[in-house]
């Protein structure tokens, strides 16, 4: 009787530690893809690169490496390999790419770690965080970003939404070249810190498989909105 009684309140423990281990990391997550979808718009992979890290070739979308932390899209099998042996240089060259697209359209000017305003310790510090640019006041606040990082993103992606969907100048879909709304509502989504309008959902996938292209097309990017605090 006393075992059955033991076994009995290490399952309830276990199931009432289960229950307040509910891991917040994940929320702000969820909180960004609710926001976003209550406001009509989707959060997509920020990849910056449609050619590949190590040779500059257009990459294949069945070819990919997890390295270094990061995931890599290559041309080829062979550019595996390199990549594994060496991640530390790539993932130089991964953010490099991330923080030259997405510092345009970048909506804060506070640190959203401390709440200083950037520049206010010297030059920001700007990290990659699942390919989003996070500029930070100083080294200090590194590592808290890192464990905030789901938070920090959806409150960059969301600002940033929020600072170009009123003044967004172009008229045509940068994938089909139709006219936004020609086939009801646009399409919108959020490419790190750029907000994208495509004719319809089907222009994702070509979207996404290359952003570079489509990004760089005449009239995709406009001047930003003065930073949010």
């Amino acid at each position: 009787m006393k075992l059955t009684m033991i076994a009995l309140t290490v399952v309830l423990l276990a199931g009432t530690a289960r229950a307040q281990d509910k891991s917040p990391t994940t929320r702000p997550a969820q909180d960004l893809e609710k926001q976003a979808s209550k406001k009509g718009w989707t959060a997509t992979d920020a990849y910056p690169l449609d050619t590949c890290v190590v040779t500059g070739k257009p990459v294949k979308k069945d070819i990919t490496v997890e390295a270094g932390g990061r995931t890599f899209k290559l041309c080829c099998k062979g550019c595996v390999k390199k990549v594994k042996k060496s991640p530390e240089t790539f993932v130089k060259k991964l953010d490099a790419a991330v923080i030259a697209q997405q510092s345009k359209n970048y909506p804060l000017k506070t640190c959203p770690i401390s709440k200083q305003k950037l520049g206010a310790k010297g030059k920001p510090i700007e990290i990659v965080l699942d390919n989003q640019l996070v500029k930070l006041c100083c080294k200090g606040c590194v590592k808290k970003a890192g464990k905030n990082k789901a938070e920090i993103v959806a409150k960059i992606q969301t600002l940033a939404y929020e600072q170009q969907t009123n003044s967004y100048a172009r008229k045509n879909c940068p994938v089909s070249g139709k006219k936004l709304g020609s086939m009801g509502k646009a399409f919108e989504l959020m490419h790190g810190t750029t907000l994208v309008k495509l004719c319809c959902k089907g222009c994702l996938k070509k979207f996404q498989a290359s952003p570079t292209q489509y990004l760089a097309k005449p009239g995709m990017r406009k001047p930003a909105s003065r930073p949010s605090k």
